[in-house]
């Protein structure tokens, strides 16, 4: 390494540290995945969904041939935290995704060709620096300028945010994102609707899903007791609704969930079949000796900000708050929010739409969603408490600033002002819906959507079998704001604003440093391939999990020599960082 780029390792980059430690409420690392529904806009346009994906993302990567392709390297998809690495032979097909699916592509079908019907211009692309005979013709991932993913996965567009510090922050990755697929649908020609939902209505569903960074020290069999009346709970705040009752909607009626009607068992390391309330897959993205990652797959897209506002704040909140507990050695017993069959009760709250339906607690009551939701928000309130009682006991120097205590600059910081507003929102939101739900539908999405409806319904005077609004509930979804009832109302201001999303109050740090180095990285012209956590420089492939990477600027990350990368970086191994993606 040249002797001046030494040198920068002496200081830390600005914006590269968080504020405060992964103890304190509001410092969980966060991520957000989106699969896309995805159908011809005109009638007769031909070709399979596979194909509709592929033209999609094709025709963004040959606008933007520079940007590396997605590093499989470091994936380990089929690792559980219970049972550990289901042996390859048995997994199912939709479990291996550590491999460019165009691999699996039917060798009978000349995609390039079924392409070509569609006029798609094919310009070899797939990273900086491979030439044009070792590029394939077709691609199935890029990493995004923002250190995010765009891709093909099991026949749908999808989307992954880059890593983020505040929910603020990944709500704005996630915009960044669908822009990114509305700018690829222009680009395809406007040959492709795009829908921001979960379900077809015929029986077939796709994931929208979370991803919090917890601690690899708690019992993840007593956080998953403890957290499944979480997820059961808060649909009656952040779902998305559904006209259409079972996997098929069979029964014509509105409920307040897309995914409810397809969690078939508690826990499990599968995605796409025999779906799990609790996702196993230990994939931590990260230094999996210290950290896991939650994968929460049940939850809706939501097309209102406010309700993944509510949604990702109050998960990342009541995990924090569940840790606490779990490390102090609480057990199952010692709470009262334990569910006895947390697969019935999901389905059981998103099928009532009056919001009185009541839930089975192990410890022999009843009671309703509204009412579990807010004993997870009490929850949180008394360790929040706790949490500050143990800052006022402790006369411990901040690192940051030796003339003041890590309490006093906790108790003035926009960090614990942006939780205490997020508490006072939740609240709100589960007074307002007890009392008056069309007083929610500012906030809450299932609550807007069925009010249109609702009254689409009385107009038509018809009852819920009516295909007209079948047509509406498929429309709310759509990703062009012209199409969009949902986004409409948006751009007239029916929504409310989510807190702290102005540009203003956004900053580079709410992005983990990782993620800005992978973005980074993206304009490197060493670089092919990048991943979560490891980077490909010609065959070598280097950890973005080395330790002092938050050492070197930005401007070392975009331009640095293959040398450079290699002196920076150590060599990904297995046995060096178990990583599980």
């Amino acid at each position: 390494m040249a002797e001046e780029t030494e040198t920068t390792v002496q200081y830390v980059v600005p914006g590269s540290q968080r504020e405060f430690p992964s103890s304190f409420p509001g410092s969980m690392l966060l991520g957000m995945e989106s699969e896309l529904g995805i159908m011809p806009a005109q009638a007769g346009t031909r070709g399979s969904e596979v194909t509709a994906c592929l033209d999609l993302l094709n025709s963004y990567a040959n606008a933007y041939p520079k940007l590396p392709s997605w590093c499989y390297a470091a994936e380990t998809p089929l690792r559980d935290i219970f049972m550990g690495d289901l042996d390859r032979r048995v997994a199912d097909p939709s479990q291996l995704t550590d491999y460019d699916p165009t691999l699996d592509l039917d060798p009978n079908v000349d995609m390039e060709a079924e392409l070509a019907k569609l006029d798609l211009p094919l310009a070899p692309c797939g990273g900086h620096q491979e030439s044009a005979a070792q590029r394939p013709a077709l691609r199935s991932n890029v990493v995004t300028t923002n250190g995010g993913r765009f891709y093909v996965d099991h026949a749908h567009p999808e989307v992954s945010t880059p890593e983020c510090w505040t929910v603020p922050a990944l709500i704005q990755e996630h915009q960044k994102m669908l822009s990114m697929v509305r700018e690829a649908q222009a680009l395809a020609g406007n040959r492709w609707r795009l829908f921001g939902n979960n379900v077809d209505g015929k029986g077939s569903t796709w994931g929208h899903h979370e991803n919090y960074r917890i601690s690899r020290e708690v019992d993840f069999g007593d956080l998953a007791a403890l957290f499944a009346g979480h997820l059961v709970s808060r649909q009656v705040y952040c779902g998305a609704g559904r006209l259409g009752v079972g996997s098929a909607g069979a029964v014509k009626n509105f409920q307040i969930s897309q995914r409810a009607d397809y969690v078939e068992c508690l826990t499990g390391l599968q995605t796409t079949f025999n779906r799990p309330l609790i996702n196993t897959r230990d994939e931590a993205h990260d230094d999996a000796s210290k950290w896991r990652r939650l994968h929460v797959i049940v939850g809706d897209f939501n097309q209102v900000d406010y309700s993944t506002y509510l949604r990702v704040g109050s998960t990342s909140l009541v995990l924090w708050a569940l840790e606490r507990r779990c490390l102090r050695g609480l057990t199952l017993e010692d709470e009262g929010m334990a569910l006895v069959d947390a697969v019935l009760e999901v389905q059981k709250i998103s099928h009532d739409t009056t919001l009185t339906a009541s839930v089975e607690l192990r410890g022999g009551q009843s009671v309703t969603a509204l009412e579990l939701a807010g004993d997870y928000l009490q929850m949180v309130a008394e360790e929040l408490a706790s949490f500050e009682a143990e800052l006022n006991n402790s006369a411990s120097v901040d690192s940051l600033n030796a003339a003041q205590t890590l309490k006093e600059r906790w108790l003035n910081s926009a960090q614990r002002q942006s939780v205490q507003q997020f508490m006072a929102d939740w609240e709100q939101v589960l007074v307002d819906l007890g009392r008056d739900l069309w007083s929610a539908a500012d906030r809450v999405e299932w609550v807007a959507k069925y009010q249109l409806l609702e009254r689409a319904r009385q107009r038509y005077q018809s009852d819920w079998s009516d295909p007209r609004l079948f047509a509406l509930d498929l429309a709310w979804a759509d990703l062009n704001p012209q199409s969009s009832p949902a986004l409409k109302l948006a751009a007239r201001g029916s929504f409310r604003p989510v807190p702290g999303m102005s540009e203003e109050n956004l900053l580079g740090s709410d992005l983990s440093w990782r993620a800005q180095v992978r973005s980074a990285l993206v304009e490197n012209p060493v670089v092919s391939e990048v991943g979560w956590a490891v980077v490909r420089v010609g065959n070598l492939v280097l950890s973005l999990l080395s330790a002092g990477l938050e050492q070197y600027p930005l401007d070392f990350w975009r331009s640095a020599s293959p040398t450079e990368l290699v002196q920076a970086l150590v060599p990904y191994q297995n046995q060096l960082v178990e990583l599980s993606i």
